[in-house]
């Protein structure tokens, strides 16, 4: 591999961080709206072949997650009787993962919570102000009239789920592990890549029949993973690890800036057991990566026990619609 091939991988690799801190910042609540465009830029900036714009976003992307998780933890200290609950050994981890000095910092820091004093953080440092004086009386005011009562407006409904936006995303030459409980999302995701441009292989434990009727797949090459007899109409592969690789590799070859998507892998794994389909996975890792080729693996991640699924994400970018 040579230099400039590497110097790719690891950026990729730095992007990739960037969108996990995403996943898990949104998860706590947390505003990465500035992130995610961050991490929109580097992706454009990689793909027009400006490498160091690339890393520079990805990395201001992460500042920008830890500066916010830093913030809700501040918030989250300040909240009335969440520090009384703090044991003296989560009060000091709390310190020295916010950079504070934990000797009276409690005392400090209910008192915070009282409104008695507060605590500002600088660069990381405790800083205690000069103690606030005693608030002068308001002069008496006639009593406001009644306000008239305010409607609550009713609550928003949730944005629709736009397989468009998440499939353009997606980083050419990386591998996706699509986790759901039911193989959905990924044929919508694979659809919508379809409809960008990228010539498309599926794989699919589904009859593609059904698969046409669903998601309107009916140009796609799809071969249906089965060990019966489906007849000549309709293209099959066994449970076969070799003979799945063997016509994904020539799809790769011929289709180097495509779209594949392997479901199914439960039932490969039932067929040929875990450790030989680990490793199958891990060679279409490789070889999408020397290619513009984006592979999703489709996954229903309860089916499988956790030690598997940990294995399976160490190769695979996990994209969860849980």
């Amino acid at each position: 591999m040579s230099g400039q091939d590497r110097e790719y991988i690891q950026i990729v690799n730095i992007i990739k961080r960037g969108q996990r801190l995403i996943l898990q910042a949104r998860k706590s609540g947390a505003d990465v709206t500035r992130a995610e465009e961050y991490i929109n830029e580097s992706i454009y900036a990689l793909k027009s072949g400006d490498r160091e714009t690339a890393v520079t976003y990805a990395k201001n992307c992460m500042l920008d997650v830890i500066k916010k998780k830093r913030e809700m933890d501040h918030d989250e200290l300040s909240r009335e009787g969440a520090l009384e609950k703090m044991t003296k050994e989560e009060l000091r981890m709390k310190c020295k993962e916010l950079g504070l000095n934990p000797v009276g910092l409690k005392e400090e820091l209910l008192g915070r919570v009282r409104g008695k004093l507060e605590i500002e953080t600088v660069e990381g440092k405790a800083v205690t102000p000069e103690p606030e004086r005693p608030p002068e009386p308001e002069p008496k005011r006639s009593p406001e009239p009644k306000p008239k009562e305010v409607v609550e407006p009713e609550p928003e409904e949730e944005p629709t789920w736009s397989p468009a936006a998440d499939a353009s995303k997606l980083i050419s030459g990386l591998s996706y592990l699509v986790e759901e409980q039911r193989a959905d999302k990924c044929y919508r995701l694979f659809k919508a890549l379809r409809e960008q441009g990228k010539p498309g292989f599926a794989v699919a434990r589904t009859n593609p029949k059904l698969l046409e009727r669903t998601y309107g797949l009916d140009k796609v090459d799809i071969a249906w993973l089965t060990d019966r007899d489906v007849g000549s109409a309709v293209k099959r592969l066994p449970p076969s690890l070799e003979s799945i690789i063997y016509s994904i590799e020539e799809f790769i070859d011929e289709n180097s800036d495509g779209v594949v998507l392997l479901d199914g892998i439960e039932y490969l794994i039932g067929n040929n057991t875990f450790n030989p389909v680990i490793r199958f996975l891990r060679r279409l890792v490789d070889k999408v990566s020397t290619t513009d080729l984006i592979l999703m693996v489709a996954l229903t991640p309860n089916t499988l026990d956790t030690n598997q699924v940990t294995l399976m994400e160490r190769d695979l970018y996990p994209l969860k619609y849980l």
